[in-house]
């Protein structure tokens, strides 16, 4: 599972036409529920067909929808506004990921973002998950 990436995010568009390339099961955030900040995995099939969905964010169309159990998913690039050397994470403030990794516990969760996103301190609260590991375009964590 990965994103597809805002314009000032990392971006991932490689990545996911890699993973398609080899045959891979590629899922990208289908956001449900927005004011409870939900989301699901959606299955791509083709990254032409993808369109935006709730905030913007491109997403599976809806008559192509398929989604995978968390539970089922090895891998998740996590997009993010900063991280800590200590693997901590903040999002946008929706609560999306924090939601949705804990259901996804044997996947290895990578943030992938800018070295200059790196930050001291973040406000952690007990609900934050933390990252398997950071990686940017200098260091990986």
């Amino acid at each position: 599972m990965a994103f597809a990436s805002m314009p000032d995010e990392v971006q991932t568009q490689d990545i996911l036409q890699d993973v398609l390339r080899r045959g891979k099961i590629l899922c990208l955030p289908y956001i449900e529920d927005l004011t409870n900040g939900i989301m699901r995995a959606a299955v791509v099939q083709d990254l032409a067909k993808l369109t935006a969905g709730k905030s913007n964010i491109l997403t599976v169309a809806a008559d192509e929808r398929h989604f995978v159990d968390p539970s089922d998913i090895d891998l998740i690039i996590v997009p993010g506004v900063a991280f800590s050397s200590s693997k901590q994470r903040l999002g946008m403030g929706g609560g999306f990921y924090d939601r949705f990794l804990p259901k996804a516990a044997g996947a290895v969760k990578a943030g992938v973002f800018f070295a200059g996103q790196e930050a001291a301190v973040l406000p952690v609260e007990p609900h934050d998950i933390l990252l398997d590991m950071v990686i940017t375009e200098k260091k990986i964590f």
